[in-house]
């Protein structure tokens, strides 16, 4: 007779899922970057464009990313299920797993200095609406026109100031 799989949750989501399929940000083995990751498809070549510069594949990025979050310099949002903190050994689903790696790529990207981005990168002007743009999306020359990774100072999503 077949033996159930034993079923554990994603500490991301709550769901239940068979635990051959939950892994820690630790134990992946990512072969691209995730597919929401940066937001937009201009963003994301600049980013594999900074990751050859320096000579990291997708599973280094993660490494180096890893290294940042046990330093306290990157940080995960807590458990959508219970706010608990999440870190490089919490079981997470796939889909959990890869919006975790998606916010510490942008953490990454939002740390390279202006000087080792290519001068058309860097010389773009913020967008008011930042990493919550959702034109950006959509508009590929909108994407490349203007930067993307920072926060947004006007729309719903701005800061209040302090």
């Amino acid at each position: 007779a077949l033996q159930a799989e034993p079923a554990a949750q994603c500490a991301g989501c709550g769901r239940t899922k068979p635990s051959t399929q939950l892994q820690s940000l630790r134990q992946a083995t990512p072969a691209s970057l995730p597919h929401g990751a940066l937001c937009n498809a201009f963003e994301r070549q600049t980013m594999l464009s900074v990751m050859a510069s320096k000579r990291l594949d997708v599973p280094g990025l993660l490494d180096a990313c890893l290294v940042q979050l046990a330093a306290g310099d990157f940080k995960l949002s807590p458990s959508r299920v219970d706010r608990a903190p999440l870190d490089s050994h919490t079981p997470l689903c796939n889909h959990c797993r890869s919006i975790a790696f998606a916010s510490l790529i942008y953490q990454y990207r939002v740390k390279v200095p202006r000087a080792e981005l290519p001068p058309e990168i860097a010389a773009r002007a913020d967008c008011w609406y930042g990493h919550a743009c959702r034109t950006q999306t959509h508009n590929e020359q909108h994407a490349k026109r203007l930067n993307h990774i920072c926060e947004p100072t006007r729309g719903p999503s701005a800061r209040a100031a302090p």
